[in-house]
This record gives C-alpha cells, structure tokens and sequence, in this order.
C-alpha cells in the first residue's frame, strides 16, 4: 500500500468571546451606543473591545478598525489595561493575515501593559497568543508560552475554564506536530476534562480533529475514527462546515489505511463539494489526488486517471511542485498497469523533470525507475538498463536500503524480459545479500525503538500525571468557598486518571505487541518472493547446460512472465483468485519444461467461486507444489499427477494441493528437513503472524494419502 498521507488541520483561532458574541442585535446597539458618543472613558474602550472579539471571526476590517479606535481612546486616557488590550487585538489580527512578525511585536507590547495588576485571563491570552505564534517556527518556546498560559488560568479563583480548555487544545496540536503523539492525547484527554467542568460546545468539533490525530498518529484507528463521528455529529448540530469537511478527510484518509477502500472513496467524496466551496485550491488539489490513489488501488483505473489528471491541472495551477510530481507517479503506475508504456514513460518522464526542479532525488530515482520499466516492456532494454543506471546514481547519495532493494528488483525485472540469466542472478544475489543484511538488524531496531519509546512515554506520563495531582491540590486550598464540591470532583478526576494511565500503558503494549509482529509479517513476506525466483531461475540453469536452446528459449519466455507475476503478487496483502491461478499455471507449465518425463497437472476453481471477483492471500499454495515436483514426484514417470483445486467451505476458502508422489517416506525426519523446504517454513511462520495480528481462523494440515500426500488451507478471503 502507498505509503499513506496524513493530514492535520491549520491552527484556529480558540477565543474566549462572551456569550453575546453571535447576537448581531447587541453588535448593533454597541455600534450605535458608541457612535451617539462625544469623549472618551475607560468603558467605551472596553466597549470598542467587544466588537473586536466578534468581529475578529465575522470581518477582520472592522475589528482593524475598532482596534485602532480603541488604542486612541485608551491613550487619550493614559489607560493601561485598554493600551494592552489593543495591542493583543492587533497581534490576533496580523496573525490571522499571517504577518508573524508584526503579531509577535504587538503580542509583547501587550505583555508591557498587562502586568499583575490587569485580569490574569487577558495576560493568559496573550501567552496562549504568542504559542499559536511560535508553534509555526519555534516550538521550544511556543510550549514555555502555553505553560504559563495554563499556569495562568490554573491560579486563579474561580478557573476560567473555557478559556483553560483553548489553551490546553492548542498546547495539545503543539505537541502533535512536534511528534509527542502521546503527550498531546495526555492533554487532549485532560482539556476534555476540564471542559466537563464548564462546557464550551462551539470548540468541540475543533476538539475532536486534534483528538482524531492524536488517535491516528498512535496507532489506534479505532479511536480515531470514532473521535471522527463525534467531531460531525458536533459539527451537524452547531452548522460547523469548516471542521466537518477536516472529519470528512480524516475519515477518508483512516478508512484507506485500514484498507475500507469504499468508505475512503465515500468520506473523501463528502469532502469534496466542501473544499470546493471554501475555494481552497491546495486542499483540493491534495484531496483529488489521495481520490486518485484511493481509486487505483480499488482497480478503478478510468476514474484513478480522472482524479490525477484533475490533481496535475489544480497543482499546476497553484505551483505546488511535489504534489504535481506525485500526480505525474500516478498517471505512469497505471499506464504500467493498462500497458500503454509510451504513455507511461511520458509522464514518469514528468516525474524527473519536476522533481528535479525542488531537488527531490527520491521522487527523481522513482521517476528514471518508472522509466525504465515502460522500455522494458516495449523491449528496449538498452535504454531501460541505462534509466534504471540513472536511477541508482540518485540512490546512491541518498544511502537508502529500501529504495536500494527496489532498483535490484527493478533489475531482476529488466535481466529476465531481456534473457540476461547470468545478470539476473548477479542483481538476486545482491538483493538477498542486503537483505539479508537488514532482516535482523531492522527487526532488532524497530522493536528496540519500539521498547524504548513505550517505556519513556510511561515514564513522562507518570510524571505528568503526578504534577497534575499537584497542581489539582493547590487549586483545591485555594478555593474555599467551592472546597466540597471540587473535593469530590478531585476524587473523581484521580480515578479516572488512574484507569486512563492503567488503560493507556495496556494500549501502549498491546499497540508495541502488534508493531512488532507487523514487522516481522513483512519481513517474512520479502523472503518468500527472491526464494520464489531462485528455485526458477535455478530450474533455468538445468536446462541451459542440458545445451537444447529451443527449450532454453521458451522456458526464458515463460520465467520472464512468471517473474512479473510474482512481482505482482508481492505488493499486496490479497490478490484476485485469477491472478493467484496464473501464476500457479504458469510455475507448474515453467517446472515441466526441465523433465525428461512430464508430469500431469490441474489448477480447477470451484463454480461458486469467481475468480475475478474473490481476493486471496497470495503465495501459500507455491511451496507445497514445488515440495510436490521436488519430492514427491522425484522418482515417479510420466504418470505423476498435480491438482490444485479451490473451493468454499462455509465463510473460509478452502485450497488444496495434492500429488500421486511417493508420500512421506521418512515422516519423523518429515516436518524439519528433507521435505519441507526453507519457503515452506516461511509459510508456516506467516500463518502463525497472520493469525495473531488478524485473530482469523486458519487452518493447516499435511495428510499422507494412498499414494501421495494433500496439503490442505482454509484461508479467509474477500470480495471486490
């Protein structure tokens, strides 16, 4: 799967405006109260305040021009408190129209005016102000900024609690961005709290984005996508249509990574006459884009190619450089995948060009690499030998494995189209060395990290929440009046803030449980494919020193043909019925060319079975066929048997892989040697992955029949 995109929302702007805010009647009768007005006192200045506060969401000329006139009266009066409030007005304004440099300026002449003797709640604002500011370029301070906003708004008696929970957002959306996935859920969960105390509705949709990102980056798409409901259902019922197209994308963008490729498509499409709406054209040129990756890989290619062509015009048009190169990858992969290879090398060619321009190497080795393919199939292979070349000058500065696996296979791909036996063999053993290389020292490091970052993030949370349990204390002495209530509101607090630490820490090893297994599910998979080509590319060498070129000829044919359905069939999780029968067609055809006495095969699919339609795990039928060709029918003639059959049996997939062979002849020594080959251990060791990481029901079983043996899967599968 296409490494996924993950979106998060702009900064808003969390202001704490009084309860008539959205009651153009009393703007109304402000207006007009300060208009009847001949000189200047400190209540006008407040007056003129107010509308800034609502005119900052409705109209940012009128609040320029109310903060201007409020900063001429207050120095007519010689007015302190007025002064600073103006110069937080004008730096919420320059920071709305992204002129950070004025904002910071007016941010901390604001601080100048409001000193200890001014309501804590506008210094508080001011320090929330300036780490919204600096959240974009300087993240060190931003977090000092938000501290002191919240140990601001946590003295004071009685707690502004609306305003508390703004600033506890914000501080939150800080530390996603830093990375701190769990300390911004840490205080995302603790501003719901706090909000519990003095509800805030209108900044719950707003809430609910942060609280969806915070799910998504840790892990749990579950969460996430519940968050997501919330947040519309939020948004439905407050008219909120800027947040409910974020929970529309984010939707989108969960449902594609948990593989629901029809609701991806569904929420991205409720995005859509949104984005249009609001005339975002970046947003939209990002959005049509992840349709276009959506639709490819739900193998709809005419519509893929719509969205794409829609994406390159959009980013063309606003100049966004990358996401114009990324359009350009879309269009090459499918004109791959349609077999227009003159088409496909045009825009892979696009790819080179743009990346290029914002010095990308990794999108320019990507494009030589699509490139080269498209003249491989065309069979121009000096031209894709000398592409993919280009493409590993690229690699080469860029010291990346992964990218580096890629070019071999590429070539491996380039060697068996053109019949270059001994420069494929050269380029698989380079891939299996590197591989081999990275199998246990990335497994190693990855769980490490892993081990590493669950026992640090358990750490800052005990701390985190001990310093809450602190802070909640002193608030507690200093509000006698309320000492009862938030008595049994503290006692509520602690426990659920030991079942949500005693909670999380069991998410956290259950999320490091599943990352780790993931991993190694991968890296088992990798194994299965160069293993898969050895054994043919082996097969190929038997019969080009038996010196009978017309039969070497065709098996080079029908290897070349198989090399690309493995490839195929290696890039996903599941694989059409069809696909996976081909292929299996195909190996047993290749086996048979190197006999001197062929043997009988079948591949049969069941009636109530459509091959195009049902999706299988692909590869687990491969090994116990050629543990068949190998062993079992060795020593057998021209009366050996094969058959490969597929059927249903309830709501599983039933495959079975038989032979006429001479059976389990050493059954002790059976299970670990001989018989079973290094693939099929693999196979093994995925069943066993598969079934932790997914909790489906498989079974697995190897019965010896009179004569043979019948190797039998149930598997799951899906639907298209």
């Amino acid at each position: 799967m296409r490494a996924k995109t993950l979106w998060l929302t702009g900064w808003a702007v969390m202001l704490c405006l009084p309860n008539w805010a959205q009651l153009p009647p009393k703007i109304d009768s402000l207006e007009k109260l300060l208009t009847q007005s001949t000189s200047w006192d400190t209540l006008q200045v407040l007056n003129h305040n107010a509308l800034v506060e609502y005119y900052l969401i409705a109209d940012l000329e009128q609040a320029l021009y109310h903060t201007r006139q409020m900063l001429e009266g207050s120095e007519a009066l010689e007015y302190g408190l007025g002064k600073g409030l103006a110069n937080l007005n004008f730096a919420t304004y320059h920071r709305l129209v992204q002129n950070n440099d004025s904002a910071a300026m007016h941010y901390h002449a604001a601080l100048s005016y409001l000193d200890a003797s001014t309501p804590a709640k506008w210094r508080a604002k001011t320090y929330s102000g300036l780490g919204n500011l600096y959240s974009l370029f300087a993240v060190d301070s931003a977090e000092f900024y938000f501290r002191d906003a919240a140990a601001l708004l946590e003295s004071q008696v009685p707690v502004p609690y609306s305003l508390l929970f703004s600033v506890q957002s914000n501080w939150a959306r800080l530390e996603l961005v830093k990375g701190n996935f769990q300390g911004g859920l840490d205080l995302l969960l603790i501003a719901d709290s706090v909000n519990k105390l003095s509800p805030k509705p209108d900044a719950l949709a707003s809430y609910y984005v942060l609280l969806s990102a915070a799910y998504r980056y840790l892990g749990d798409y579950e969460k996430a996508i519940e968050a997501c409901f919330l947040g519309i259902e939020e948004c439905e019922r407050t008219n909120n249509t800027k947040d409910i197209y974020d929970h529309y994308m984010n939707l989108g963008s969960l449902k594609y990574i948990i593989g629901d490729m029809e609701g991806a498509m569904e929420y991205s499409a409720k995005a859509l006459p949104l984005i249009e709406a609001r005339g975002d054209r970046r947003a939209l040129g990002n959005l049509v884009y992840n349709m276009g990756v959506i639709a490819q890989d739900s193998k709809k290619y005419d519509l893929a190619i719509s969205y794409y062509r829609q994406s390159e015009q959009i980013n063309r048009e606003i100049n966004n450089v990358k996401l114009l190169a990324y359009s350009f990858t879309g269009l090459s992969s499918i004109s791959l995948i349609i077999k227009k290879y003159d088409q496909a090398y045009d825009y892979a060619e696009e790819v080179v060009t743009t990346a290029e321009g914002i010095n990308d190497l990794q999108l320019v080795a990507s494009g030589y690499h699509w490139m080269s393919e498209a003249r491989a199939f065309q069979g121009r292979f000096a031209e894709a030998y000398e592409l993919l070349e280009e493409s590993q000058r690229r690699i080469d500065t860029l010291s990346s494995p992964d990218m580096q696996m890629k070019v071999y296979e590429a070539f491996i791909t380039v060697d068996s189209l053109s019949g270059d036996l001994g420069s494929a063999l050269s380029h698989l053993r380079l891939y299996n060395a590197l591989k081999d290389s990275l199998l246990s020292e990335e497994k190693t490091k990855q769980i490490a990290e892993l081990e590493t970052k669950y026992e640090t993030e358990k750490t800052e949370r005990e701390l985190e929440r001990v310093t809450q349990e602190a802070s909640i204390q002193t608030l507690e002495l200093q509000r006698t009046q309320l000492r009862l209530v938030l008595l049994g509101v503290g006692l509520v607090a602690v426990l659920l803030a030991g079942g949500l630490v005693t909670l999380r820490n069991r998410q956290a090893r259950l999320s490091l449980t599943y990352k780790a297994q993931d991993v190694e599910q991968n890296l088992l998979r990798t194994q299965m494919n160069p293993h898969f080509i050895f054994n043919a590319m082996t097969a190929i060498q038997d019969v080009i020193r038996q010196g009978d070129a017309k039969k070497a000829s065709r098996y080079l044919t029908k290897f070349a043909k198989l090399t690309r359905q493995v490839l195929d069939n290696s890039r996903t999780e599941f694989v059409p019925l069809e696909q996976e029968v081909a292929l299996l067609e195909n190996y047993l055809s290749l086996q048979n060319l190197r006999r001197v006495q062929p043997y009988q095969y079948e591949v049969t699919v069941a009636e109530d079975l459509d091959p195009e339609e049902v999706l299988i795990p692909p590869m687990f039928a491969q090994p116990f066929v050629e543990n068949a060709i190998e062993h079992g029918l060795a020593d057998v003639g021209e009366e050996g048997e094969i058959t490969v059959s597929f059927g249903r049996q309830g709501d599983k997939l039933l495959l079975t892989v038989k032979d006429n062979g001479k059976g389990l002849v050493d059954k002790g020594a059976n299970e670990t040697s001989g018989h079973i080959s290094h693939a099929t251990q693999i196979t093994r060791e995925r069943i066993a992955l598969y079934r932790k990481m997914t909790k489906e029901d498989i079974t697995f079983a190897v019965k010896e029949q009179q004569p043979g043996v019948k190797v039998t899967f149930v598997l799951p599968y899906q639907l298209t």
